[in-house]
Formats: structure tokens, C-alpha cells, sequence
């Protein structure tokens, strides 16, 4: 049987990737529904938007859990080799890294389209809470 401590830090790592997963999806889904581009869709391809809601929370579930699980792994090893808290994290470098990860993704995406568009900012936004702050408090 696993430590207890490894138990808490994935069980954080899950509890953090699935309010990740359901925030982005509920970003996607405004975003989609918001978009010129599917309301004059063709006729042939109507695709209600629950039902793209569903393909969406499934791969993003799959997506954002098994991250937050692999950050909670890691937030084990940050514990033992950098304890220390800071910023409102029980550890300061693991919530360093994670916000350094993420602004190295925006910095990516402004590269690539030229600009950071406004669910690409709200998804960097609820992964650096959750991933950054509610990981290390739930999982420490």
C-alpha cells in the first residue's frame, strides 16, 4: 500500500485536474458558442452544442487529470528536495515552476497566432490556481 502522503499529493494532483478540466470546458463551450464560425455552420453539420460539450469534458478530463496526477507526483519530490512556503503556497518553488510553465505556454501561443486570445488567457488563469495554489494546499 502506498505512503499516505503519496495518496494525498495524486488525490490532489485528481481533485485539481478535474476543476481544471470542468473550468476550461465551460470556457470552450462560451467560446464556441460565441464564435461567427459555428452559428453559420452549414445545415449538414448541426452538431448541438451539448453534444460537442461532452466530446469536450471527456478529452479534457483524460487531458487535465492525468497532468494534475503527474503534478502531484512532482509536488512530492519539490516537498523533499525544496520545502519551504511563499506567495500562498505551502511551496514556493513548485508554485515557481508551474506559473513558469504556464507563462512559457502563453509566450508560446502569442509566438504562434500573434496574440493570446481571451479563453487562452482564462484557461492559463485557472490552471495556475489550481495547479499552483490548490495543488500544494491539498496536497501538502
Amino acid at each position: 500500500m502506498p505512503d499516505v502522503r503519496v495518496m494525498q499529493a495524486l488525490l490532489a494532483g485528481l481533485i485539481a485536474g478535474v476543476a481544471v478540466a470542468l473550468a476550461t470546458t465551460a470556457i470552450a463551450l462560451v467560446a464556441l458558442a460565441r464564435s461567427p464560425g459555428w452559428v453559420q455552420r452549414s445545415q449538414n453539420l448541426k452538431v448541438p452544442l451539448p453534444l460537442v460539450g461532452i466530446a469536450f469534458v471527456n478529452g479534457l478530463l483524460l487531458w487535465w487529470t492525468a497532468l494534475g496526477l503527474v503534478l502531484g507526483a512532482l509536488l512530492l519530490r519539490f516537498d523533499s528536495d525544496r520545502p519551504g512556503g511563499g506567495l500562498g503556497s505551502p511551496n514556493l518553488w513548485f508554485t515557481l515552476v508551474v506559473l513558469g510553465l504556464i507563462l512559457a505556454s502563453l509566450g508560446l501561443a502569442w509566438f504562434v497566432r500573434g496574440r493570446v486570445a481571451w479563453p487562452v488567457a482564462a484557461s492559463a488563469a485557472v490552471a495556475a490556481a489550481a495547479y499552483g495554489w490548490l495543488l500544494p494546499v491539498l496536497g501538502l
